[in-house]
């Protein structure tokens, strides 16, 4: 099986799970199963991730590449930095920074 194989296999069962039961979140079920989701957001959308982080203590979050802004550089991609540091406050989120 190749890797688009088991990617397309994955979407596929999570879209079913979406359909049988559209008033779960995807969250939910990633906390029950304990599987960690990584994330590729912005700056500004830590706010929302933070409300998730709350709601589901047990879902393991990593925010990717400190949430910079794609296509920008020294300060001004450090402009909205502070819009993170809120979430630090969260034990099930980590955030890596690597690039």
């Amino acid at each position: 099986m190749h890797t688009t194989d088991w990617a397309r296999d994955v979407v596929r069962a999570l879209f079913a799970i979406y359909l049988a039961r559209p008033h779960e979140m995807p969250a939910a079920y990633a906390e029950r199963a304990d599987v960690p989701i990584m994330l590729m957001i912005t700056q500004r959308q830590v706010a929302l991730i933070d409300r998730v982080a709350e709601r589901h203590p047990g879902l393991r979050l990593a925010i990717c590449h400190l949430a910079l802004p794609t296509g920008k550089r020294d300060a001004d991609a450090l402009r909205e930095f502070d819009l993170l540091l809120p979430i630090a406050k969260r034990p099930n989120v980590m955030v890596k920074a690597s690039a």
